[in-house]
Protein backbone atom coordinates (compact mmCIF):
# COMPACT_ATOMS: atom_id res chain seq x y z
CA UNK A 1 0.00 0.00 0.00
CA UNK A 2 2.57 2.32 0.50
CA UNK A 3 4.19 2.20 -2.89
CA UNK A 4 1.08 2.64 -4.24
CA UNK A 5 0.71 5.50 -2.20
CA UNK A 6 -2.77 4.73 -0.42
CA UNK A 7 -1.80 5.88 2.54
CA UNK A 8 -5.50 5.96 4.30
CA UNK A 9 -5.50 2.55 3.87
CA UNK A 10 -1.57 1.93 5.22
CA UNK A 11 -2.62 4.18 8.34
CA UNK A 12 -5.72 1.86 8.97
CA UNK A 13 -3.67 -0.84 8.92
CA UNK A 14 -0.22 0.42 10.86
CA UNK A 15 -3.11 1.40 13.23
CA UNK A 16 -4.23 -2.39 14.01
CA UNK A 17 -0.88 -3.50 13.28
CA UNK A 18 0.63 -1.53 16.16
CA UNK A 19 -1.87 -3.21 18.70
CA UNK A 20 -1.17 -6.39 17.54
CA UNK A 21 2.69 -5.48 18.78
CA UNK A 22 1.07 -4.84 22.57
CA UNK A 23 0.69 -6.33 25.40
CA UNK A 24 -3.09 -6.28 27.22
CA UNK A 25 -1.84 -3.27 29.40
CA UNK A 26 -1.27 -1.43 26.70
CA UNK A 27 2.71 -1.23 26.91
CA UNK A 28 5.21 -3.03 23.93
CA UNK A 29 5.28 -7.45 24.00
CA UNK A 30 9.21 -7.56 23.75
CA UNK A 31 8.20 -11.00 22.31
CA UNK A 32 7.23 -9.17 19.48
CA UNK A 33 10.31 -7.27 18.99
CA UNK A 34 10.98 -7.95 15.32
CA UNK A 35 7.54 -7.31 14.64
CA UNK A 36 7.98 -3.91 16.65
CA UNK A 37 11.26 -3.22 14.46
CA UNK A 38 9.22 -3.72 11.33
CA UNK A 39 6.23 -1.42 12.19
CA UNK A 40 8.84 1.12 12.96
CA UNK A 41 10.59 0.72 8.86
CA UNK A 42 7.15 0.72 8.08
CA UNK A 43 6.07 3.90 9.79
CA UNK A 44 9.30 5.69 8.57
CA UNK A 45 8.83 4.04 5.34
CA UNK A 46 5.27 6.17 5.13
CA UNK A 47 5.92 9.41 6.63
CA UNK A 48 9.04 9.86 4.28
CA UNK A 49 6.31 9.27 1.16
CA UNK A 50 3.48 11.64 2.92
CA UNK A 51 6.32 14.35 3.11
CA UNK A 52 6.18 14.33 6.97
CA UNK A 53 9.96 14.11 7.89
CA UNK A 54 9.98 16.34 10.93
CA UNK A 55 8.53 12.68 12.26
CA UNK A 56 11.23 10.60 11.01
CA UNK A 57 14.21 11.55 13.56
CA UNK A 58 13.00 10.02 16.66
CA UNK A 59 11.49 7.24 15.00
CA UNK A 60 14.52 6.92 13.30
CA UNK A 61 16.81 6.82 16.47
CA UNK A 62 14.66 4.33 18.34
CA UNK A 63 14.76 2.04 15.26
CA UNK A 64 19.12 2.34 15.30
CA UNK A 65 19.32 1.46 18.75
CA UNK A 66 21.19 -2.08 19.83
CA UNK A 67 18.54 -3.26 21.34
CA UNK A 68 16.10 -3.22 18.04
CA UNK A 69 18.84 -3.55 15.66
CA UNK A 70 19.71 -7.29 17.22
CA UNK A 71 15.69 -7.76 16.01
CA UNK A 72 16.04 -7.62 12.59
CA UNK A 73 15.41 -10.80 10.97
CA UNK A 74 15.15 -9.46 7.34
CA UNK A 75 18.38 -7.82 6.17
CA UNK A 76 16.24 -6.45 3.39
CA UNK A 77 14.96 -4.03 6.11
CA UNK A 78 17.85 -3.14 7.49
CA UNK A 79 19.18 -2.07 3.94
CA UNK A 80 16.02 -0.13 3.22
CA UNK A 81 15.76 1.97 7.12
CA UNK A 82 19.38 3.08 6.91
CA UNK A 83 19.08 4.25 3.20
CA UNK A 84 15.95 6.16 4.54
CA UNK A 85 18.03 7.43 7.48
CA UNK A 86 20.77 8.72 5.01
CA UNK A 87 17.90 10.38 3.03
CA UNK A 88 16.83 12.09 6.23
CA UNK A 89 20.21 13.17 7.51
CA UNK A 90 20.90 14.66 3.87
CA UNK A 91 17.85 17.33 4.06
CA UNK A 92 18.96 17.85 7.24
CA UNK A 93 22.20 18.32 5.77
CA UNK A 94 24.24 16.34 8.24
CA UNK A 95 26.37 14.50 5.59
CA UNK A 96 28.71 12.55 7.32
CA UNK A 97 25.51 10.69 9.17
CA UNK A 98 24.00 10.53 5.52
CA UNK A 99 27.26 8.70 4.34
CA UNK A 100 27.74 6.43 7.29
CA UNK A 101 24.12 5.15 7.10
CA UNK A 102 24.35 5.57 3.09
CA UNK A 103 27.66 3.17 3.95
CA UNK A 104 25.40 0.55 5.97
CA UNK A 105 22.35 0.60 3.40
CA UNK A 106 24.99 -0.36 0.84
CA UNK A 107 26.61 -2.96 3.21
CA UNK A 108 22.81 -4.30 3.60
CA UNK A 109 21.84 -4.46 0.07
CA UNK A 110 25.20 -5.77 -0.89
CA UNK A 111 25.23 -9.12 1.09
CA UNK A 112 21.48 -9.59 0.36
CA UNK A 113 23.18 -9.11 -3.72
CA UNK A 114 20.95 -6.53 -4.68
CA UNK A 115 22.86 -5.06 -6.83
CA UNK A 116 20.78 -2.38 -8.41
CA UNK A 117 19.76 -0.84 -4.31
CA UNK A 118 23.56 -1.09 -3.60
CA UNK A 119 24.53 0.90 -6.64
CA UNK A 120 22.01 3.42 -5.54
CA UNK A 121 23.19 3.94 -2.26
CA UNK A 122 27.23 4.42 -3.62
CA UNK A 123 26.01 7.30 -5.76
CA UNK A 124 24.34 9.10 -2.53
CA UNK A 125 27.51 8.43 -0.99
CA UNK A 126 29.44 10.19 -3.16
CA UNK A 127 27.34 13.08 -3.45
CA UNK A 128 27.68 12.97 0.69
CA UNK A 129 31.27 12.85 0.64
Amino acid sequence: YVASAAFDKVRHLMTELWEYTKRPDGTEDPAKAAYVFQMLALNIEYLQQCGHFSEILPLYNRTVQADMLSTVTDIRIAGRLRENGAMMYMRLREWTNAYNDFFKAFSSYNENGKSKDAVRCLRRMVICN
